[in-house]
């Protein structure tokens, strides 16, 4: 008996010692991989680092932000910038007179266009509007020194990128100078030669030019002042345009005007034409040719 149970005992410990039939091998390669990742991160975990002799823990370390400055220069231009109050309000201003000289004597603006190309209408006009010196004719003759100097303000802004009231009112200054000049030398003409019936339609008919581009200039001034960028440059050639067309009418009236006077005293009246007439356009061109560059 006590053999037999010897012999059962040392089985079973055989048995303990050989593998269990339900452990898969891949189940054991899988339990040895956990095992040796679990004792490695328990290595790192315990490991220490010794901080620098020069590290601060209070010190952060980052990478500096550069700084980024507001852009005060719009990328979207209203006519390149060009809008301002005052030009808000002399373009008012303008319209108000015009709007006044409509509402007292509504026919005038629409003869003074008709009259550009039709010589006896502007006859009638001269005789009508006494030589330019009625007050509706004075105040219509205002408008155009508002509104082209207006323009030429628009101009010097767009091309030289200053602006402000002063610069505005030294262009008007110098709009008036220089069409005072030009008056006076036409008194003198008048004054010297025996043409003063030619002289004073010539001026009446040049003031009758201006006050039509005056009036056409005040939507233009608008468009430039306070549209985007692309209108704005059409409108400004635009104007151009039109001062140049106007020019040209200017002076071939004028030639028709000083014909017959032409046919006795031809280089009286050549030097007239050139110094009274072409050249103040051409320098006029000249500059407007310069600042649209």
């Amino acid at each position: 008996m006590n053999f037999v149970w010897l012999s059962t005992q040392g089985y079973s410990l055989v048995a303990q010692n050989t593998q269990n039939p339900f452990d898969l091998p891949q189940r054991l390669e899988i339990l040895e991989k956990e095992k040796e990742l679990s004792q490695e991160t328990q290595k790192d975990s315990t490991a220490t680092v010794s901080p620098s002799e020069d590290s601060n823990p209070f010190n952060v370390s980052h990478v500096p932000i550069k700084r980024v400055r507001p852009n005060t220069n719009n990328e979207v231009k209203l006519g390149s910038n060009l809008g301002s109050y005052f030009v808000f309000w002399i373009s008012i201003i303008s319209l108000l007179i015009l709007a006044l000289v409509l509402n007292l004597k509504r026919g005038l603006l629409k003869h003074v266009y008709k009259s550009i190309l039709n010589e006896n209408l502007l006859k009638l006009l001269k005789r009508e509007e006494k030589s330019g010196l009625s007050m509706y004719y004075l105040m219509l003759y205002l408008v155009f020194l508002l509104s082209f100097s207006m323009f030429i303000y628009l101009l010097v802004e767009r091309k030289f990128d200053i602006s402000g009231t002063m610069l505005w009112v030294k262009i008007l200054l110098s709009l008036l100078g220089f069409l005072t000049i030009k008056n006076g030398m036409y008194y003198l003409v008048k004054r010297t030669f025996p043409i003063e019936k030619e002289v004073s339609m010539v001026q009446f008919n040049q003031e009758t030019f201006l006050i039509a581009l005056g009036v056409f200039l005040i939507p233009i001034n608008l468009l430039m002042a306070y549209s985007n960028d692309s209108v704005s440059s059409m409108a400004m050639y635009i104007g151009i345009a039109s001062f140049v067309i106007l020019s040209i009418l200017l002076m071939l009236r004028s030639l028709l005007i000083g014909a017959k006077y032409a046919v006795n005293s031809f280089i009286q009246f050549f030097m007239y034409l050139c110094t009274l007439e072409i050249a103040p356009v051409l320098w006029i061109i000249g500059v407007l040719k310069e600042l649209t560059k």
